[in-house]
């Protein structure tokens, strides 16, 4: 099972045809599902199904009627994936009612409480954290609303309806304005069969016109995956005519233009949070970037931790170049610079870019950049139309995913081999058509170092096409191969259509001084400078000049700390080298390794463990999907800390193995 980096969606009623479907949906779409049922073999089933597609779902068995059970429910899902964002209570029970035993009122009013009572008590445990963070998606998909009459009696059927949509109304009046959606989802009206039922098999006159369980997950997910601005009171799945067509459902009752729903029933409002009038949401561009991102912030590091899950240096910033700033500062130097940045940084900056390209480059075509992850957006954003295709190594820095959920770009990552280098023909099928193609070398957080003959192999099959190569060089100084490092800008198919990206950051120890540039194709340098003065303004002067003092004096400094990375790699390499179940690549470049463990074990809950052993590490799976099972192991620590860290990470995997039978 593999890390997903969506949003929390708990599903219940999820051991049968409808649920399951819900769940699968959702699944695919990149929500981490928890499902919930009765029964453990379904869900177990389900998952296997998924897990084949790599898709990951997490399995809760069940029965949510039972007193307190919603409650420890909802605590072990917040502790295992966090809290819940999208509530699905499947409140079926139509699976019944085809058979002429329970067509009565009293069994299905019978049905009706403890469904209802389950519904409530689930949404009560998961609400208090859906108001804290302003954001939730509670949907109950009603069965019961949507029987038809003469199949179920008067009364109880009265009961069902009414119950279901006046609980949900009150969520909805009561709680919207505090970010919170509250949406029915009927399964046809008063004159529409009722949900297929394999047990008691309708006839052919009744199936002509079924609602099946997979037109019912498809409302759901799209009341779930509605841009947030857009809010569902009730949505009513009419029988379909062409199931060919995603979403052939007719979409009801939209907020404030129901005339016919029931008004809100005298609920205990002592047992909800108190509803305020404003509630401020994000954008729908924020909310994709939510459901799909892989970036997550570590947890604050303890006294005792030792921390290799760091992505900057831990050597100070160079004299030099803190001089200089400081001068700049004392002469005055604290006004608005141009937007493109400082002449005299961009010259130098031309001069260091030429030396690369093998020939003249213009100042006017350098845009200087708030680091290289605000160049990076700023490419993005100015290259990527919505539905453009967009081809990422996996894994690879998950930035780039971010921002191009942003722009509503296409994400299309290629798993790499497993030397953790691209698989050119993977590659070659996937840039077919692609509009931008976006990797980093030397590689966060593969470590590898990209050759010449594999930059121009990508060369030969961009020739032709329109599409761009983002090159994000930031690591390009350390490089430990006996190779000259290749920019993408000195490969001659590459030159023309590519955008180079560099930073400060990391070669020259500046994470914090925030101060990156772009080179390449003037009409797309121009998109960038726009973005980037629309976003993020010019960069300060002071940091410019600090910056212009790195590149004229601060060689000796570069290449000391480059010989330091190389040792430490080195020291590293060796005190891993031979641990149990761990499989190490050979580090080429960046400061990273990359290993892979072989514990059936998801690499958050790996890295979790070995915070408790007493190391810090980043989990594979936050850079992509086939970068589960690996561990990124910063050697951007000293000595002692690389040591310490080592015998603890060792401790810990034994301990994990041991638990494990290994």
């Amino acid at each position: 099972m593999s890390e997903t980096p969506g949003q929390v969606a708990l599903v219940t009623g999820a051991g049968s045809g409808m649920g399951r479907e819900i769940a699968r949906l959702l699944a695919r779409d990149g929500y981490r599902v928890a499902v919930v049922g009765r029964r453990r073999e379904p869900l177990d089933t389900l998952a296997q199904e998924l897990d084949a597609e790599g898709v990951p779902l997490w399995v809760y068995p069940a029965d949510i009627a039972e007193p307190g059970a919603p409650d420890r429910l909802v605590a072990q899902v917040a502790a295992e994936l966090g809290g819940v964002q999208v509530l699905v209570n499947n409140a079926g029970r139509a699976s019944t009612v085809l058979n002429p035993q329970y067509m009565n009122d009293e069994h299905w009013s019978g049905v009706v409480d403890v469904n209802l009572n389950a519904v409530f008590q689930l949404t009560r445990a998961v609400l208090p954290g859906m108001l804290a963070r302003e954001e939730g998606t509670i949907v109950t998909v009603s069965s019961l609303a949507a029987l038809t009459p003469n199949l179920l009696g008067g009364a109880a059927y009265g009961a069902a309806k009414a119950g279901v949509r006046n609980f949900m109304t009150f969520l909805h009046t009561t709680y919207r304005n505090q970010g919170l959606r509250a949406i029915t989802i009927l399964p046809g009206e008063a004159d529409t069969p009722i949900l297929d039922d394999r047990a008691h098999p309708p006839t052919s006159a009744q199936r002509a016109n079924m609602v099946q369980p997979i037109d019912v997950a498809r409302a759901v997910h799209l009341a779930v995956t509605l841009p947030g601005r857009v809010v569902l009171q009730e949505v009513v799945v009419a029988p379909t005519r062409q199931r060919d067509i995603s979403y052939d459902l007719e979409v009801s009752r939209l907020v404030g233009s129901s005339a016919d729903t029931p008004p809100a029933p005298a609920a205990d409002r002592s047992v909800m949070p108190a509803a305020t009038s404003f509630a401020p949401r994000p954008s729908a561009a924020v909310a994709r970037i939510e459901r799909a991102s892989r970036r997550v912030q570590q947890p604050q590091s303890s006294a005792d931790l030792v921390s290799l899950a760091m992505g900057e240096p831990n050597f100070p910033t160079p004299a030099v170049i803190c001089d200089a700033a400081e001068a700049a500062l004392h002469r005055g130097r604290t006004h608005y610079s141009p937007l493109m940045g400082e002449d005299g940084l961009r010259e130098a900056l031309g001069e260091t870019i030429g030396r690369l390209t093998a020939a003249p480059v213009d100042p006017a075509d350098i845009l200087i950049t708030h680091g290289g992850t605000a160049g990076i957006t700023a490419a993005i954003l100015g290259i990527v139309d919505p539905g453009d295709r967009v081809v990422v190594p996996d894994p690879t820095y998950s930035l780039y995913a971010d921002a191009v959920h942003l722009a509503g770009g296409e994400l299309v990552p290629v798993p790499l081999q497993a030397d953790l280098h691209w698989d050119l023909d993977a590659l070659a099928t996937a840039l077919r058509g692609a509009k931008l193609f976006v990797f980093c070398n030397p590689s966060n957080p593969t470590g590898i170092v990209h050759t010449r003959a594999e930059l121009e192999a990508l060369g030969e099959m961009l020739r032709g096409t329109a599409t761009v190569v983002l090159s994000d060089e930031a690591y390009s100084e350390l490089n430990f191969t006996n190779e000259p490092f290749t920019s993408a800008i000195a490969v001659d198919a590459l030159v023309e259509r590519t955008l180079y990206c560099q930073t400060f950051s990391k070669s020259y120890a500046m994470t914090g001084w925030r101060v990156g540039y772009l080179w390449g194709p003037r009409p797309l340098i121009k998109a960038a400078a726009r973005v980037h003065a629309t976003v993020n303004g010019s960069v300060n002067t002071a940091v410019q000049d600090g910056a212009l003092a790195a590149l004229r004096d601060g060689g000796s400094a570069l290449a000391q700390m480059r010989e330091a990375y190389r040792a430490r790699r080195e020291l590293l390499a060796g005190e891993l080298s031979g641990v149990p179940g761990l499989e190490l690549s050979r580090p080429e470049g960046a400061f990273y390794l990359f290993p892979r463990y072989d514990l059936d074990l998801p690499a958050t809950d790996v890295v979790a463990r070995l915070r408790e052993a007493g190391v810090a590490v980043r989990p594979g799976s936050e850079f992509g999907a086939a970068g589960e099972h690996h561990l990124r192991i910063s050697y951007a620590a000293d000595e002692a800390s690389l040591r310490s860290g080592a015998a603890r990470l060792r401790a810990g995997l034994a301990d994990l193995r041991s638990r494990a039978g290994l």
